[in-house]
Order: structure tokens, then sequence, then C-alpha cells
């Protein structure tokens, strides 16, 4: 059945919610429907409906009395429903939510879904159980004259892969991310005899393909195979494989993604520190006592001024020459290249162990902390499951065929990375062996508003899983959840806005990065559940500064006993316990007692407006605008992915970009998230979807916020549009200083 829902009127909608109540009563025996409903990333189903419309003649009667309606109360990204004494027959079953109450259920903020694969919705007979209906914000038709997309808000990292790699919020059954042809393969012990000299395999074949031995991993009688096979193929030869008496386990090898008082000159904008009472447990422990060694399994190596003398070795794992962009495999180079990858690593280390009272820069949770970069994921900002085994063992001290020791071992470990599949038993046997050596290893939960028990690492044994927490002590709306999480900590959301001495920045994590665009090193709020671990990886290393002796069980009961629990309201979920034990109190976990000062109230915090622009080009090298025929739209949403729709426009050629208004004065002003889309868009009698804009995250260097190729161009065009448009922009003399930067 084609999505119907899309093309309802609004005086349709109306009809169902008036006349769907089911007066009449079946004379068939009683069914149900039942499943969940999905809000979109960072969205709450609270206040949408869900209708069971009864199918007559393949066509949905709302006026049936068959035809039910559910109101969902519950909030957070997801509920169950369950629809009751329904007759025999069948039913499509859609839901909407009209997100901002104005009646109109065609807005792009509103959200639209029903069940079924892909685009369609199906038609289901009762009794029946698991349905999922996700639903979506919809761009309304592509009409003529229109410019429509999808802004990207920032630190959202790589967010136009993300909807359907890391954390994706496509709920369609899909093909898991994994390299075709790449198998992990854990042989039974055979005697005395060892995975080093014999080849299990080496009259094996499947779909008339030979495996080839790739290299030995650092599991002991594990290695990694390779085959001419595809995804689908490769899925069954793990099948085939798990079959074989020789063989503990076989596994895909998965795609895995980057996961985001000191006199410092950017401290007063570390909000996400006093929230977690950082200031009152420097006076206990600031980690200088036995510097901890952590290892960061990320991007790599950021260079970074703040990060000299903090990093103490490192390795490149990538064994992908496209993935490592390099122009080689495994080195002893792990320094991050950028593109894609975000600089996450980078970020990731700068929470743990920036350089600290040292009068500029930022702080870093662990003063004395010293950061062993191990590069797992490269310039795509994605990396193999194999090398990221590899690369933690490594970090933890374990030997892996082909490297070298690591001369500096972690004792705290750093994986802000993850993918949408359960915990693998190789993942569980690398992180049993770390814990065994007395490793503690720290995970990100994921930012899918999911449950964390669906994510790798988020849901295996031994590690300590961390949710994320905004700067008002709740919940991001971002942030897995679930029984897997063990405790939260502060992650940021850059949806909203903090004063920083009079200036409105985003709330997100801050800390250093690259500007890829100048060269340049700076500071940059991002949010994410990858931001709030290294938190707990620093806090972990002020730990065992202060006491060497604590083994992994009791760093975490010691997180666990000094948290601070969420309520439901807080974790925005049915039950508090979804947040795990709550937001860590860093002093309690260094004093091991609740006897200390409580952390500071939040910071008051702001709403921020985003502007989409569409400047209409007046002559052939689009450096003049035409503003009478501009358009510009304004958009107010906390999700990470916001769709947009700029009508009435004419015929012609347009730059298109978008900023967030974080100081709340229509004004492009120093740093405020910026973005444009690569090429100039041509409207010729028809609409265009799908121009996609990437706002990048708030950097303290202003010159990042605008690319070269837009800056001649757009210091004439917001001037004057500023004058001309009836939602005044810009403030000349702010814009005419920061272009000129």
């Amino acid at each position: 059945m084609k999505p119907f829902w899309r093309s309802f009127s609004l005086s349709l909608m109306l009809l169902i919610m008036v006349a769907c109540g089911g007066s009449g009563t079946p004379n068939t025996p009683a069914k149900t429907l039942s499943g969940t409903v999905l809000a979109p990333t960072g969205g709450d189903v609270s206040g949408s409906k869900l209708i069971a419309c009864y199918v007559q003649a393949n066509t949905c009667n709302p006026n049936s009395e068959n035809t039910k309606v559910l109101d969902i109360s519950a909030t957070g990204r997801t509920t169950d429903f369950k629809f009751s004494n329904l007759a025999e027959g069948s039913y499509a079953i859609f839901g909407f939510k009209d997100t901002n109450g104005d009646g109109d259920l065609r807005d792009v903020a509103d959200y639209q879904g029903c069940y079924g694969p892909g685009s369609d919705c199906a038609t289901v007979a009762p009794p029946a159980s698991n349905l999922d209906v996700q639903l979506q914000t919809q761009l309304p038709p592509v009409v003529p004259g229109s410019i429509s997309g999808t802004l990207f808000m920032p630190g959202l990292e790589n967010s136009s892969s993300l909807d359907t790699t890391l954390y994706g919020v496509n709920q369609t059954p899909k093909l898991p991310q994994i390299r075709a042809g790449e198998v992990i393969v854990k042989f039974k012990r055979t005697g005395i005899s060892t995975l080093a000299n014999r080849e299990p395999l080496a009259t094996y074949r499947f779909a008339g393909q030979k495996l080839e031995r790739s290299r030995l991993m650092g599991l002991k009688e594990t290695a990694l195979y390779k085959s001419n096979l595809n995804v689908a193929d490769t899925l069954a030869l793990v099948a085939d494989l798990n079959q074989r008496a020789d063989v503990e386990y076989a596994e895909p090898n998965y795609i895995m993604y980057a996961m985001k008082v000191p006199n410092d000159e950017f401290y007063g904008v570390q909000w996400h520190y006093p929230a977690m009472n950082l200031e009152k447990a420097w006076d206990i422990e600031d980690g200088t006592t036995n510097p901890v060694t952590v290892a960061v399994v990320d991007t790599g190596l950021l260079p970074h001024p703040e990060l000299q003398g903090v990093y103490v070795g490192g390795f490149d794992f990538i064994s992908d020459v496209d993935t490592a962009g390099d122009g080689n495999g495994r080195d002893n180079d792990p320094t991050d290249l950028g593109q894609e990858s975000g600089y996450h690593g980078g970020h990731v280390a700068g929470t743990i162990a920036a350089k600290t009272d040292n009068g500029v820069g930022v702080a870093g949770v662990s003063w004395g902390a010293k950061v062993v970069a191990v590069r797992v994921l490269g310039v795509t900002g994605s990396g193999s499951f194999a090398d990221i085994l590899d690369g933690t063992l490594w970090a933890g001290g374990e030997s892996v065929a082909g490297v070298p020791n690591n001369p500096n071992p972690a004792k705290v470990i750093n994986l802000s990375l993850g993918g949408e599949q359960p915990c693998s038993a190789a993942e569980d046997e690398v992180f049993k062996t770390l814990k065994d050596k007395g490793v503690v290893v720290v995970v990100a939960a994921g930012n899918s508003d999911s449950d964390a028990g669906f994510f790798s690492p988020a849901s295996c044994d031994n590690v300590i899983t961390v949710g994320a927490t905004g700067p008002t002590g709740e919940r991001a709306p971002y942030s897995n959840y679930g029984s897997k999480i063990d405790v939260m900590a502060t992650g940021g959301d850059t949806g909203k806005t903090i004063d920083f001495n009079g200036q409105q920045l985003a709330a997100g994590v801050w800390s250093t990065l690259k500007d890829d665009a100048t060269g340049k090193f700076t500071f940059v709020a991002y949010q994410g559940t990858s931001m709030a671990a290294p938190h707990i990886a620093g806090i972990a290393a002020l730990m065992l500064s202060k006491d060497p002796s604590l083994t992994p069980d009791q760093v975490l009961a010691r997180l666990v006993d000094s948290a601070r629990p969420l309520s439901a309201s807080q974790c925005n979920r049915p039950s508090a316990s979804e947040c795990g034990a709550g937001l860590v109190d860093a002093a309690a976990a260094l004093s091991g007692t609740s006897d200390n000062p409580p952390p500071p109230p939040p910071p008051a915090t702001g709403e921020i407006l985003t502007y989409a622009v569409a400047f209409y080009c007046a002559n052939i090298v689009c450096n003049d605008f035409n503003f009478d025929l501009s358009g510009i739209v304004s958009i107010n949403s906390s999700q990470q992915q916001m769709p947009y729709q700029i009508t009435n426009l004419s015929d012609g050629a347009y730059a298109v970009g978008a900023f967030q208004d974080l100081d709340g004065n229509q004004d492009l002003s120093d740093g405020e998230p910026f973005g444009a889309y690569k090429d100039l868009v041509f409207l010729e009698g028809q609409g265009i979807g799908n121009i996609d804009i990437q706002l990048k995250p708030f950097s303290t260097s202003a010159a990042g916020a605008l690319t070269p190729s837009m800056k001649s161009s757009l210091k004439t065009a917001l001037k004057q549009f500023s004058q001309n448009s009836s939602v005044p922009m810009l403030v000349p003399e702010k814009l005419e200083r920061f272009l000129n930067k």
C-alpha cells in the first residue's frame, strides 16, 4: 500500500481524530496489534497520534467503526503501543504529530510515518506484535519555485552518512555495515599446534571462492580472512564457518564510526566540568600524583598546542589504504589527517588531558594524564572491526602480530565509537582480556535516542557504558538509554546556548580541534556520547592517580556510588533506571563518600534559531545578488537533522546557505555555525530537493565560519539582504569586521 498518509488533507486528519473512536462494537472476537512507535532522532513521541485504519477494498476507511485511534502521552523517542478489541480484517497503522500545535500537519517539523518497509505502508491482520512505526520529519512535496533539503546541525559529525550507518535512525531491515569478503575467525586450540604454523582453511571453499588469511590478530588463535564475496555472501560465509567443529566463532569484519578552578582562557565556557563537580574533585586529586596513561582509540593524534607534551606515542592500525588516506597501511605514525574524521580523536583527547591551568585554551579533566593515540578511524570517519579490536588490545599492552609492542600500555582506554549491532564474541573476549589485566575500558552509549543494548561496544560486558546529559542536567535528546547504561556524563547540547562573558555560545562540550579550511588549531563545541565518555575516562584517570591499586570493578563501583540519579522525567524515559546510576559526581568518586559540597546549579540556557537563505544570482559569476528574488526561512528545532524549504522562488541560479543565530541578534556574528551548499542551485520551472547543508560547529577561530569561496559574494549579499528582507538578519559593521579577518 502506498504511503497514503502523506497526502491526507488536514480536514481528513481531523475527521479521523473525531470519527475513529470505534463507536461500533465488532461482533467478531477481539484481537490486538502492538509494537513500538519511534520519533525522529532527537525527537519526542509525546503528543503523537497512532491510527489503526481499517482497510476495505484495499483502501483505508477512516469512517469505519473498526478504525481505532491512540493518543501517545509517554515522553521519549520511543514507546510501546497496543490496539485492542480489533475486528477481523486488515489494518494500516500510521501516525503523526503536530509539533508546533498550529493545526497544519504539512509543516516540515511535523512527524509522519507508517508501519511498512521503505516508504510504503503495509497492511497487517491482527493479532500481530513487534510492529515498528517510524515517524519522521518530512519535507513537503517539492513544488515549482522551491529549494529544500536537510540542515545537519553542528556537533553531528559526518551527519550526511549517519542516517544509515553510525547509530542510524532508519529502522527498516538492512544489511549490517561490514567489509565485504572479510571475516574474523577464532579456531579451537588443537594440541600443541598454533595458528601461526598451521592453516585450517587451506582447502576450504565457499561459493566457489577461496579464503586467504590476511593476518593473525591480537586474540589468540584468531585471524582475519579475505575472499571475493559480496556483503550477503559474506554473512552466509560467517554462518557456514560457525558450523565447523574446529571454529570457536566466526564474525564479519564490521565497520564502525566515531561517535564529541583552572585559569585557562576558555575554561568559563566548559560548563560541563562544574556540572560533574570537577572543581571540588581537583582539590582532592588533579591527576599529577601518579600520572595515568589513557589510550584514545579513535581518529589519531592531533598536534594541537594544548596537547603538546600530552601524547606518549601511538600507532596507526588502519590496514585499508583508502580509509587511512596516508598512502599505506599500518605504520607508526598515528597522525589524524582530517577530512571526514572531524579530528574526533583530538577532541576526545582534549577533554581527557588538555594542558590545564596554563592560562590559555581549555582545560582537561586530568591535569597529569598522558595519552596514547591509537588510530583506527581514518579520513572516511570509519574503521574496520578487526583494526579496532587489534588497536584496543595493543593499547592495553597485549601483543599484536606484525606490530611492535606498546611501550606505554594504558590503564584506561576510551572508545568513543560504535555501530548498530549487538556485542560480538570477539569484543567480549577483548574486553575480558583487558579487564583481567586491570585495564578500565570506557565506551560511548551511542547517539540514536535508542536502547544501547542494540549497539556495540555499548552493550558489551566488562566496559563502562556512558550516556550523555545536556546543560540542564537532563538526558541529552540524542543519547541512548536502557539497562546497559552504567553512568551518565556531560555530553552537551548544541541546540542550546550558554552565556560566556556576555556572548552566547553553543552548549556543547568544548575541546581541542583543527579547522581544515584555515589550517588553524582551535576549540570547538561538539555534542554526543562520544564527548561524554572521555569525561568518565578522565575521572577514572584521576581515581587511579590517587589510588593506583583500584581494579576496574572498584572504579565502576565508585563511579556508580557517586552518581546523582536522574528522575524518570530528567531521563525522559518511563523509568529513571534507563539512565543508569545517574550523572557522576567526580568529587564523590575520588573521596569515596557523599560528604562533599554539591556541584553548582546548571547554567542558564537559551534556544537557537536557524536561518536558511537562498540568494538569487544577479550575474553569471554569482558575486552579486537580486534581493527581491531571494528567499529566507527560519527554523526553531532541537533536532540534529532538520528539514527546510524555501518557496516562491523565481527561475534562476541561487547560492544557498544557513547559519545558527546563537546570540539571538538576527546577525551572523563571529564564529556562529555556518554552512553553504557546495554548488549553485538552478531552478528552471521546477523545484529542487536534497540540497543538504552541514553547519560547522561553533569555533573559537572565527575565520572558519565562512569558506573562502563564499566570503566575497556573501559579504555584499548579506549586508544588502538585511535591508531588503522582512527578517532583519545582519549588522553590516559586524559582518564587515568578521569577513575581513
